[in-house]
Formats: C-alpha cells, structure tokens, sequence
C-alpha cells in the first residue's frame, strides 16, 4: 500500500518530467534508425525562419482571444509535408497522428494533440490568398543558394510551372490545342488526315478554318 501511494505521489509530482523522458526516449529510437529520411535531412538543411515569418500575421498580435492551439511555426511544417509527399489535408491529418517522425519534423510530442484537417485546411487557404507560392519560392530560393553551381533544366508539368503567359480558359484551350493537333497530324502524313478532314464545320470548331 506504502509502495503503490509512493508511486502515484511520484506520477502526479514528476508528470511532466515523465511525459518528457518517453518522448524524447522513444523519438530517440525512431531517429536513430531514420538518417536517411528525408524529413530528417531536411530539418537540418532548410532554414525555416523566412517560413514563419511568412506565416506570422495568421494569429492577430494584441487583443482578445484564447491562447493560439497551434502556432503558425508548426503548421507551415504541416503544409510543407502535404505538399512534399502530395497528400490530402485527410491524409496530412492521419499522418500527424500515426506517424512520429512526422510529428516530430513539424513540433510535435508524442503526446500532443495535433491540427485537424479543418485547421490544415484554413490555414491552407489563408497562405493562398497572403502568400501565393510564397512556400515554393523561398524553399527554391534555398535550394539554389545551396547548390549554386548546379544549372541542371527541371522539368515538370506546366502545373508547377511560371510562366509569361496569358491565361485561356477551357474551351479557346481546348481549340488551340486540337487545332496543335491536327497541324502537326497533318505534317506527319498528310494524305490520310486531308481525307478524314473533309465535311466539318470547321468554323463551328474553332471559330476559324484549320
């Protein structure tokens, strides 16, 4: 009896300190069979200050309000996952909470409650409308400064791409593009597509002859 009060004086006393001890004694054992993952090298490379001060202004500064959940600092981390490992603001969530060198790369214990997919999602959309790409920029502006000699072309979808270009919307794209088709379908073998050509309403297509 003297022994189990014993023990339950020390829990409640040294709670925090315990909470401390096992989660830096179980992300030791992750982290030491985890050198080679990317999370973990990229924790030591990327400098993540120009990250949160792109996020700062998310959480007002003065005035009423609860304490901040989870500081802006932490979910520029998550947002940097979700797009590194092209997940779902579900899948982000899941992530969070199953997996611990994930939660350990965006500041969180094992014993910590983690952001939602809602609260992904609002912050998601608040860095759209402040900070279009601000992300991408400043995590590419880091690779070149580490890599400066490194000139090679990258290749992409033009998802990713910035280009000086005018936007079109979906049906003259799709005009152009069949009309990109056709000329070069035509230059190719040019006998069997004249005769398959014939009897369109070409104007009715494209808004001009081919």
């Amino acid at each position: 009896m003297i022994l189990q009060q014993t023990a339950l004086f020390v829990i409640i006393n040294f709670w925090s300190i315990l909470i401390h001890f096992f989660n830096e004694y179980l992300l030791g054992i992750a982290l030491e069979h985890a050198h080679q993952h990317l999370l973990v090298k990229l924790k030591k490379k990327l400098d993540f200050t120009p990250l949160e001060k792109l996020a700062v202004a998310y959480h007002h500064q003065s005035g009423p309000g609860s304490p901040v959940t989870h500081p802006a600092s932490k979910l520029v981390r998550a947002l940097l996952v979700k797009y590194l490992y092209d997940l779902s603001l579900r899948e982000m969530e899941e992530r969070l909470y199953s997996d611990m060198i994930v939660r350990w790369f965006v500041g969180y214990t094992l014993f910590d409650t983690p952001p939602d997919h809602c609260t992904l999602e609002r912050f998601e959309l608040w860095l759209k409308k402040q900070q279009h790409f601000a992300i991408f920029d400043e995590v590419l502006k880091q690779i070149r400064q580490d890599f400066p000699d490194d000139h090679r072309v990258q290749t992409g979808d033009t998802y990713a791409m910035c280009a000086n270009a005018a936007r079109e919307n979906l049906v003259p794209l799709m005009r152009h593009t069949c009309q990109n088709i056709l000329r070069a379908a035509l230059d190719a073998i040019p006998v069997p597509i004249e005769g398959a050509l014939r009897g369109y309403d070409w104007i009715a297509l494209f808004g001009i002859l081919p």
